[in-house]
């Protein structure tokens, strides 16, 4: 088992979590920092940190539920820190298996990016 199916986390509440941690609305806001600057420190690079340019802060968290052999799902949602404009992208992924949901995850990060970059050159 890779994760616990029964305790399961709509992507509008996964993202909130951000949102919350972001606006220093639950914590105050030296709390929050240290939290989203650990979070920004995650070892894992496939998923939506790979959608983004090099240098580019995302804090972010990622999980992995089901069974191998079976549908499993792979979860990444965070804050990408595009020049002063950061935004919450959550990408909740399933498939038979764990090896092409990462790739997904990138594409889909990628995109939103560089939809976020053309919107801000077009506002200059």
């Amino acid at each position: 088992i890779l994760g616990d199916q029964k305790d399961t986390m709509s992507v509008k509440n996964y993202s909130g979590l951000f949102r919350v941690l972001f606006n220093a609305s639950f914590v105050n806001r030296p709390f929050s920092e240290k939290i989203l600057e650990r979070l920004s420190l995650a070892e894992y690079k496939d998923g939506l940190v790979a959608g983004v340019p090099s240098g580019v802060a995302v804090s972010h968290k990622f999980g992995e539920a089901g069974q191998l052999g079976e549908e499993v799902q792979l979860h990444d949602c965070g804050i990408v820190y595009y020049p002063k404009h950061p935004y919450i992208l959550c990408i909740m992924t399933r498939g038979k298996t764990l090896e092409a949901l990462p790739k997904v995850i990138k594409e889909i990060s990628a995109e939103v990016y560089r939809n976020v970059d053309e919107q801000e050159r077009a506002m200059k």
